[in-house]
């Protein structure tokens, strides 16, 4: 479990989120949770923030395999898409809604 966070952070990091998006994403844990969870080896992410972490994963995995489509992949992230099922939002703020909004932009991409 501990490879999670560590996947999520490299991740997170690659896409150039700030630590706010990065905390969004997992479901807003405390910003006590959040340092416990990246510098605490002993500290392991609960049943929902692994969950949410492996649909990150998923979504990285998607985005690499249709960078040859999307220019900047974290960039998409940030940029408000007109197509369904984006409806002019971001992929960011789609995700950050959770569970559900994750699994449509991971839909999205394996769909692309």
């Amino acid at each position: 479990m501990r490879s999670l966070v560590e996947q999520y952070q490299r991740i997170t990091t690659q896409w150039s989120l700030t630590q706010a998006e990065r905390r969004s994403l997992l479901g807003s844990p405390s910003l006590e949770r959040w340092s416990y969870l990246v510098h605490d080896p002993m500290r392991r992410p609960t049943s929902t923030e692994a969950a949410r972490i492996l649909a990150v994963l998923r979504i990285d995995t998607a985005l690499r395999k249709s960078a040859k489509h999307l220019a900047r992949p974290a960039h998409w992230l940030s940029s408000l898409q007109i197509s369904q099922p984006f409806g002019g939002c971001t992929p960011l703020a789609l995700m950050v809604r959770g569970p559900e909004g994750l699994a449509v932009v991971a839909d999205f991409l394996e769909t692309k």
